[in-house]
């Protein structure tokens, strides 16, 4: 029996989730936000989305190291976020990626391409 299977198709779940992750808007405004302000309390990203979302994308971020918690715990409890090097990547590759779209939509809009006009045969030849 094959031992690697189970752990190609773990990591390829692993991978679909990221993905999935990476793909939605609160994620994006957070890493963006998180890069672009530094340290972060929990408060100053409340803007950013709801507040049920906001717990579960940082949690999301934190499971791959995509940002970390900071605490401190002396007279006056600190906790804060950061954005890891990771994040920063990943928030790069977003930017491209946001890019890229903007532009096959601008060369598709500037050729006349409608894509939701085309019929399914013309999609195919």
């Amino acid at each position: 029996m094959d031992m690697a299977l189970p752990n190609k198709k773990k990591r390829s779940e692993h991978l679909s989730e990221f993905f999935k992750i990476l793909h939605l808007e609160a994620t994006y405004k957070i890493l963006d936000y998180l890069n672009d302000h530094g340290n972060c309390h929990h408060k100053d990203l409340k803007h950013l989305t709801s507040t049920f979302t906001l717990s579960h994308r940082l949690n999301d971020l934190l499971k791959y190291t995509l940002i970390e918690h900071h605490f401190e715990k002396e007279e006056k409890r600190k906790e804060w976020y950061t954005i890891t090097e990771r994040g920063r990547r990943a928030l790069e590759l977003l930017k491209r990626l946001e890019a890229l779209s903007e532009r096959i939509n601008d060369e598709r809009i500037s050729q006349g391409i409608d894509l939701a006009c085309t019929t399914k045969s013309e999609r195919v030849e």
